[in-house]
């Protein structure tokens, strides 16, 4: 079982933001890390930590992972994966590629919430991706 972790830096006044992940072995040794820009048309965090979530999801199904737990620190983003009613909420469209895409390629998959302090990596990697030269994902 390995564990991904992600996070988001969202930039209000600009309406941009990063996103960063890890993810890591039970003995915590990093097996691969991510990071880039968001493009300037974001509405909120929870945008900003949806698309940190699905770059994770996306480099672990990359790297044939086949048991893995999302850790975040943010709560809306477990509630939104818990619930059936996101779908119609303007950010339904990335919580519903986050349910779909472990349900096609993980065997096993569990979305957790944990402490800011928990989440520590995975807010540097975030912090660093606007330093990042190019757009990785545009919105």
């Amino acid at each position: 079982m390995l564990k991904l972790n992600c996070d988001d830096s969202f930039l209000p006044k600009v309406k941009s933001g990063s996103w960063g992940f890890l993810i890591r072995d039970c003995d915590r040794v990093v097996i691969a890390v991510g990071r880039g820009k968001i493009g300037n048309n974001l509405l909120n965090a929870f945008q900003a930590e949806l698309i940190a979530c699905l770059q994770g999801l996306h480099e672990a199904i990359s790297l044939e992972i086949s048991w893995l737990i999302l850790e975040t620190d943010a709560q809306e983003v477990v509630r939104a994966l818990e619930s059936e009613a996101d779908a119609a909420s303007v950010f339904g469209y990335l919580v519903e590629e986050i349910k779909s895409l472990p349900r096609l390629n993980l065997s096993s998959f569990e979305g957790c919430f944990v402490k800011r302090v928990c989440n520590v990596a995975a807010r540097e990697q975030a912090g660093l991706g606007h330093v990042c030269t190019f757009f990785s994902i545009g919105l």
